[in-house]
């Protein structure tokens, strides 16, 4: 076969068969209804021992998180082909009433593992379990591996494995194989399970899912597609599309490798003789002189098995077929869906048919968890005495199935990065934290990971708060996600929150370090490198901020959130031309972005454009009414562009009504009135904010500022000191104390508190200038020199922190230096000659031939 026309085939197939003593090999029987016997699964010498099959057959070829996993062409029709073959009269004749399907999206983790359960809740001692599953598989870790359900979990790193959603684990599943052998039942795994390699766990994952399959026995016989180092191979030149290996799989149990002898009889050796001979030729490669894709199997215990007997007319049919090259035409079966158990049968005849269709009704309208919803509808159910045991599990596990299916819709699309953020409010993830708290209480633990969904619970009860401005909401969060890395530390989405929580809380070092180890575990994934730009933005640290915004843009640019970051760190350096072209671009992204129409009314309200400004909080306000800036933007408007007292009042009580309980609605409102001069107003608004979070930094630190505007100097230094007690590491608070100490003339205090502040925040060339004020007022002056230097270095256009420069060095009797700052300053344009001239400090310099040029220059 021509190397060019095979297609790498990324999918597992799965069915499992396990190895038993002779004496035990049966013989399939439909049902005794039925009359007819089933032809798979005798010895040739042994006893005909009576027994039931089952069959649970998956193909997925198409997932959830389709840009996060290579879609499969023939996946699922390998699967439903397979299914066709067991149903049909000239094939295995198994009755379609004991087999179950999950195809592509009705393939999530808890369908499979439900009509698993139902399944094996059937089995009993000589019947025959095939369990097949063509789809992805990957790995994280030995103890990690996985068959990839329809809902796997998106995103391109491995890691996301430690979620634990949407996935089928390997060992898991073992156990259960192991516990159905263990009970005298066959089971038959037939793998077409090598899958590409591009998926998150590449080669390594590769191996370590084949290894957990195929090398950890639980007992059964195996058929597997391919080695651990290789992929398997699908195309349109095998059956019009079909899997090389499952092509010629069911090829064989047609008749095809009943070969030696030709006896009417396809034994185990004999199948996986012809598959892997058919598999071997098509996928050699002469330039290698290597195969492609070599089938494995397992046990020889088992070689002398009969797998199928073979229909004289169907085999010769096939071999006309493909003599003659004309593809096998698939046969058209319906295919066994829920099959297990008819559940409105059973409710009916339990008498509680009209319960059962409220109950589907407000499944598929997705009312779970509301009055009159599914799982109230649950409970009454379950209390009658007319519900059985086997009844109430199947009932429980719909529920479950369709709580877990949305849990991890919200989760795959947090580590997808694939939502506008703004959509992630309290609601949406407290009511996913909700549906997991309710799965908890009834989905079967045999089949989930009680410590997945702890951790997802507890991430999506903390996340809920991650917009909060209550800090001891904040901090119950941050112990939420503390206690769910403790349980996962491998979780990157559980770092980024842990790194999202401390950045809440002004605990940036800690934030960053989580965000990093995030970033280190997930290299591909954006929040982590998103919300560490956010960090350094909010230290002003605007090289470090705009260098991992940049690399967040990288790797997805069309993440509207990051425009909105770079928007705003411009905005803080007040270049609000460069900050108005990145909010324009983030809307380009997302024209529906409360948040970047925000940025944009406010980078408008700083040039005094009135117009524009309201436009972009209106709109901000359109796509979310309750947005508390674009409202505070607003009020902001009409208090500076004066027209009416009522348009003030009427944004006011909009703030309030929109959020009453939300303490950063009066701090807001009170750092307006204090802009306005309007103190006792701006006092009583505070007086609200602490009443509802008292332990707000911000908060106090705002109440001090107010009352230093008032000339109230104690109760300044109260609320400063409330504000340090909260935050030891606050830079805004020292700065802020600083200064009030400044002008208090108490300079040895300020230079002190400008030393902590720049301690914690040494990017701010503000607070180096601060610095060196104190010390030329305390005249230690090489020390207020380095830094006014250091201060430069940081921000070299800070006009004032040359000037200030230039009074020092020409008090040291140093005219060139002194003239050189002043020259700095001066080129801003903003000291006048004027200011110059009658600058104390300058008077040395007057009859200085430089400092006469300068004048002459200046307005």
């Amino acid at each position: 076969m021509n190397s060019s026309v095979l297609s790498l085939r990324g999918q597992f197939l799965i069915i499992i068969c396990l190895t038993i003593p002779s004496f035990l090999c049966t013989q399939l029987v439909a049902q005794e209804s039925s009359g007819t016997r089933g032809n798979v699964l005798l010895t040739k010498e042994g006893a005909v021992v009576t027994g039931k099959t089952f069959a649970l057959v998956t193909g997925i070829s198409r997932y959830q998180a389709n840009d996060s996993y290579q879609n499969l062409q023939y996946a699922d029709t390998d699967a439903k082909e397979f299914y066709n073959y067991l149903v049909s009269p000239s094939g295995a004749k198994v009755p379609a009433t004991q087999i179950d399907t999950c195809f592509n999206e009705n393939a999530s983790f808890m369908e499979f593992w439900r009509k698993f359960n139902s399944i094996k809740g059937k089995l009993t001692k000589n019947d025959i379990f095939y369990i097949y599953f063509s789809g992805h598989g990957d790995a994280y870790r030995a103890d990690e591996a996985y068959l990839l359900a329809y809902d796997a979990p998106a995103g391109n790193d491995r890691n996301n494995y430690s979620t634990g959603v949407g996935l089928i684990d390997i060992h898991k599943l073992k156990v259960r194989i192991q516990e159905i052998t263990g009970n005298g039942t066959q089971v038959i795994l037939i793998t077409d399970a090598c899958r590409t390699n591009e998926l998150p766990g590449k080669d390594e994952g590769q191996t370590i899912s084949y290894q957990q399959i195929f090398e950890r026995k639980a007992g059964e016989i195996q058929l597997i597609s391919c080695a651990s180092n290789q992929v398997s191979f699908e195309g349109s030149q095998w059956g019009g599309g079909r899997g090389l290996f499952s092509w010629h799989l069911i090829n064989g149990l047609k008749g095809l490798a009943d070969r030696s002898p030709e006896d009417g009889e396809v034994t185990l050796t004999e199948l996986y003789d012809y598959v892997k001979t058919n598999v071997n030729n098509a996928s050699y490669d002469k330039k290698t002189k290597k195969y492609r894709q070599t089938p494995q199997y397992c046990c020889s215990p088992a070689d002398g098995l009969v797998m199928s007997k073979v229909d004289p007319s169907t085999k010769e049919k096939l071999m006309a077929g493909l003599q003659t090259g004309v593809s096998y035409a698939p046969e058209k079966s319906d295919f066994a869906v829920n099959k297990s158990v008819h559940l409105g049968s059973a409710m009916k005849n339990a008498g509680m048919e009209d319960l059962y269709r409220l109950f589907l009704k407000a499944i598929n309208e997705g009312r779970l968890l509301e009055q009159g919803g599914a799982y109230e509808l649950l409970q009454q159910i379950v209390k009658k005495k007319e519900t059985t045991r086997e009844l109430g599990s199947e009932l429980s596990f719909v529920l479950s199935s369709k709580l877990m299916t949305d849990v991890a819709k919200v989760i795959n699309t947090y580590l997808h990065a694939s939502q506008n953020n703004n959509q992630y409010t309290k609601a949406y993830f407290a009511t996913a934290a909700n549906k997991l708290k309710v799965f908890e209480a009834i989905a079967d633990t045999q089949y989930y990971n009680p410590l997945d969904v702890k951790v997802n619970r507890l991430f999506l009860e903390a996340h809920a708060n991650w917009r909060s401005y209550n800090t001891a909401d904040l901090r119950l969060s941050l112990a939420k996600v503390d206690s769910a890395v403790a349980l996962k530390p491998q979780a990157a989405y559980l770092y980024n929150l842990k790194g999202l929580m401390h950045n809440g809380l002004k605990q940036y070092n800690e934030g960053k370090a989580a965000l990093r180890q995030g970033i280190k575990l997930a290299p591909n994934w954006l929040y982590p490198f998103h919300n560490l730009g956010s960090a350094y933005a909010q230290q002003n640290k605007f090289d470090s901020a705009l260098y991992f915004y940049k690399k967040a843009l990288a790797i997805d640019t069309n993440y509207q959130t990051t425009y909105g970051g770079i928007s705003g760190m411009y905005s803080t350096q007040q270049k609000i031309d460069s900050a108005i072209y990145w909010s324009k671009a983030g809307l380009k992204k997302d024209p529906t972005d409360p948040v970047l129409w925000t940025q944009l009314g406010f980078c408008y309200l700083n040039k005094k454009d009135w117009k524009a400004a309201l436009d972009g909080f209106y709109n901000g306000m359109y796509y979310d009414p309750a947005f508390l800036h674009a409202n505070e933007g607003a009020l902001r408007v009409h208090m500076y562009n004066f027209t009416s007292a009522d348009s003030v009042q009427f944004y006011v009580k909009k703030m309030v009504a929109a959020d009453s309980l939300n303490p950063a609605v009066y701090q807001s409102l009170g750092n307006i009135f204090t802009e306005f001069d309007e103190y006792n107003e701006a006092i009583s608004m505070f007086d609200i904010s602490l009443a509802l979070d008292s332990l707000n930094p911000d908060t106090w630190n705002a109440v001090g500022h107010t009352y230093k505007s008032m000339g109230k100097d104690t109760a300044a230094i109260y609320a400063y000191s409330k504000a340090w007690d909260l935050d030891s590491t606050n830079a805004y608070t020292f700065n802020q104390l600083g200064n009030l100490y400044y002008e208090m003339q108490r300079y040895a205090d300020a230079q002190y508190l400008y030393g902590k502040a720049i301690f914690y925040n040494p990017e701010n060339a503000v607070l180096y200038s601060n610095y060196a004020s104190a010390s030329q007022m305390l005249e230690q002056t090489a020390e207020a020199e380095k830094y006014y230097l250091l201060s430069l270095q940081k921000n070299p256009a800070n006009a004032e922190t040359a000037y200030q420069l230039a009074v020092l060095c020409a008090g040291m009797s140093r005219p060139d230096d002194a003239i050189k700052y002043l020259g700095r300053a001066t080129a801003a344009g903003v000291y006048s000659k004027e200011v110059v001239a009658n600058e104390p400090g300058f008077l040395v310099l007057k009859d200085h031939k430089d400092f006469k040029a300068l004048l002459e220059k200046l307005k």
